[in-house]
């Protein structure tokens, strides 16, 4: 089929041969990365989650995506500042 159609335009069968062959190459690496994919997101963070299973409402760094601690642990020294607050507080109130 292909030197029929080279007879006609007259253009060198091996020529052409040569253009269908690179056009099929083309095809088959464009395929190759169309299987390479980026990974979608869901697929990224049940991979990654080395850190156990997480709830919906883990904070998170925007920049590392490292977990964002929102409590942190009372000295004596802040429970003892907390207790001085709370007296004070309430005094104040009492006095209104």
């Amino acid at each position: 089929m292909v030197a029929s159609v080279a007879a006609e335009a007259g253009v060198e069968a091996a020529a052409v041969a040569e253009t269908v062959k690179n056009l099929q190459s083309m095809e088959s690496t464009k395929n190759r990365l169309r299987n390479l994919r980026r990974p979608k997101k869901s697929e990224i963070s049940s991979a990654s989650s080395s850190d156990g299973e997480d709830g919906p409402n883990v904070r998170r760094s925007v920049i590392t995506g490292k977990k964002i601690k929102m409590h942190i642990d009372k000295s004596a020294d802040d429970l003892v500042r907390d207790k001085a607050r709370k007296e004070m507080l309430k005094f104040m109130n009492q006095s209104l």
